[in-house]
């Protein structure tokens, strides 16, 4: 019997997810191969069908219906995310209009809260499997080679005649290690050709599972049972070993876990070994602010941490209550301040449109993401993301279906859809209840448009930040965000996860334009300001039009202050460097554009 799994989250709409990310699937091909006796397995990477927004999706789908019938395959299994459930149902359907006599089956977190009204609603799904089916899945197989299905399998939904069975949610896996290593080896797996591996500077590791906190809006502490596990510490440096003997010891390797510094001895213990292994390992994780201190981010960065992601999600303390994260904001900023100060990277991200945010704690939202971002333009990345109503979250299911709303935008670069594909479209507005993160909170004293436009102001300061924009804010301060906060109602708002340069032009048009207004007080400062901007924003117009003639620009300024900033930096020169000069970089052809360069920046640029 032939099984091939598909990770259907890398099909990420706007751009590919690498199968490498995507270890949910690598880690069950491998218990399969182990304890399924007599199945082959293996996972077909979809590297070549992502970016389907830019084409016909029905191709793409199409394609990989051929691709699938290709490879022989008996049992079809799908993992999914909750954004990306349409597309799993949708290749079923597929798959079943042709007559295939392929088992379908789909699982992971995006179907197990909703798995008795998919497998009622959407016959072409024969079976979901919930929760963690690393030992389950398998065990289902083996069944079905035999051809009897054990209704006792856990985690098992499906239909037999008019009944539906569902045997529950499986216990989650005590021990880790038990799990075979995941299949990293692409050779293995059908994975990416080489050189698409070699364009991922980055290989996930899963560390551990589950999170013991109860934050409103989460589901996955549901999903694992808030069973909080990691694996041993020689386990995960058996898979170090494995990854760098596979890709080189260049990589970072990202440790997936909600929460992995939540118990200091065991962080102890893992940063000693990373730090003695060899050779080095470049690595990050996720942390929550309060399970930080100083002396084991000393340990962290000695064994080769880099970067760290940090959940904040609101920026009042009402917010933080009423999401039940409880951070302690007073320490967010001595926080960065120290992992500036060790010369950690660090990705601070907050959610917006919580259905009891006010004005003032967006606002509050966007102050912080200033001053955060203020304290190290580069290593500081920030994050706003539009709240998706999230399956098996309290939030959600706190919440009748019947009160959330539909706008067609979902959780921009999440959970949104082309406008033409109107199938789908029809599909999830029937079915909330099963598509709800294509859905949103209703809020009472924020505008649905409002918190969009703070997702676009965000990916502004953070992809396009400007140094007009930064220098503004080192003279204005607080003044700045409050002022673009009170405008967003006149800034245009394209798609909030992708900013092309025709509507960033537009966009920094606007905020200057605010910035002006707050500079009334500051003449010589102001004849600064613009001067920069008319040439950051000329530019930006040769960027956008390569083959039309540059305009002539006298340069009014003289940036001296902006080559120092750049000189100075002593990690990842080039990186660094590009992240300045963004407005002088041509990303499509990946070389300096020189035409308006003054020459200091063109020396300057050449050298990288």
């Amino acid at each position: 019997m032939k099984v091939t799994l598909l990770a259907i989250h890398q099909l990420s709409i706007k751009s590919y997810v690498p199968l490498l990310d995507c270890l949910g699937v690598l880690a069950l091909a491998a218990a399969v191969r182990e304890r399924a006796d007599g199945v082959e397995c293996d996972v077909l990477d979809l590297v070549e069908y992502g970016d389907m927004y830019q084409r016909d999706y029905q191709d793409d789908l199409e394609a990989i219906v051929d691709r699938v019938v290709q490879e022989n395959t008996d049992v079809l299994g799908l993992s999914t995310m909750s954004n990306n459930l349409i597309l799993a149902l949708d290749i079923c359907r597929r798959i079943k209009e042709r007559g295939l006599s392929i088992h379908t089956m789909i699982g992971g977190p995006g179907v197990s809260f909703c798995a008795p009204a998919v497998v009622e609603i959407f016959e072409q799904v024969d079976a979901v499997i919930r929760g963690e089916a690393d030992f389950v899945f398998p065990e289902y197989l083996s069944d079905l080679k035999r051809g009897r299905c054990d209704i006792r399998v856990p985690g098992l939904v499906e239909k037999r005649g008019r009944v539906t069975i569902d045997t529950g949610w499986p216990d989650p896996i005590a021990d880790l290690d038990e799990l075979p290593i995941p299949l990293y080896d692409p050779r293995f797996n059908h994975c990416s050709p080489e050189n698409e591996i070699e364009k991922h500077t980055s290989v996930s590791l899963e560390a551990g599972r589950g999170c013991p906190f109860r934050c409103v809006f989460c589901s996955t502490s549901h999903y694992f049972q808030r069973r909080f596990r990691v694996k041993s510490v020689p386990r995960i440096l058996e898979e170090v070993q494995v990854i760098q003997d596979t890709y080189g010891s260049e990589k970072t390797i990202v440790f997936n876990h909600d929460l992995l510094t939540l118990k200091q001895d065991y962080m102890a213990d893992l940063c000693a070994a990373l730090k003695a292994h060899t050779p080095a390992v470049h690595w990050g994780c996720s942390a929550r602010l309060d399970c930080l201190d100083e002396s084991l981010l000393e340990r962290m960065r000695e064994s080769g941490c880099e970067r760290i992601f940090i959940g904040v999600e609101t920026a009042t303390p009402k917010m933080q209550t009423a999401i039940r994260k409880n951070l302690d904001l007073e320490r967010l900023t001595p926080m960065v301040e120290t992992l500036r100060r060790l010369d950690f990277g660090c990705t601070l991200s907050f959610i917006a449109g919580f259905p009891s945010e006010s004005s003032d704690d967006l606002q509050a939202l966007l102050a912080t993401v200033f001053r955060e971002k203020i304290l190290d333009w580069e290593k500081v990345r920030i994050q706003i993301h539009a709240l998706a109503p999230e399956p098996g979250s309290d939030l959600l299911t706190q919440t009748p279906v019947r009160e959330l709303a539909y706008d067609a935008q979902g959780s921009p670069g999440t959970s949104d859809l082309p406008f033409d594909w109107r199938a789908l479209r029809t599909v999830i507005r029937r079915h909330p209840a099963i598509f709800p993160t294509y859905f949103h909170f209703r809020n009472p004293h924020v505008t649905r448009e409002t918190v969009l436009k703070m997702c676009l102001l965000a990916s502004f300061i953070e992809l396009k930040m400007t140094y007009s924009l930064q220098l503004a804010y080192k003279h204005l301060g607080e003044r700045l965000p409050v002022a673009l906060f009170q405008a967003l109602d006149h800034i245009d708002c394209p798609e909030p996860d992708y900013i092309d340069n025709g509507q960033f032009l537009t966009l920094m048009a606007q905020v200057h334009e605010i910035v002006a207004g707050l500079e009334n007080d500051m003449p010589d400062y102001a004849k600064q300001l613009e001067a920069i901007a008319r040439y950051e924003m000329a530019v930006g117009r040769i960027m956008q039009n390569p083959e039309q003639a540059p305009e002539l620009l006298e340069v009014e300024f003289e940036p001296n202050e902006l080559i120092e900033q750049l000189t100075e930096k002593k990690s990842d020169p080039l990186t660094q460097r590009r992240r300045h000069l963004m407005v002088f970089w041509d990303e499509t052809k990946k070389k300096p554009q020189y035409v308006c360069l003054p020459p200091q920046l063109a020396a300057l640029a050449e050298a990288s």
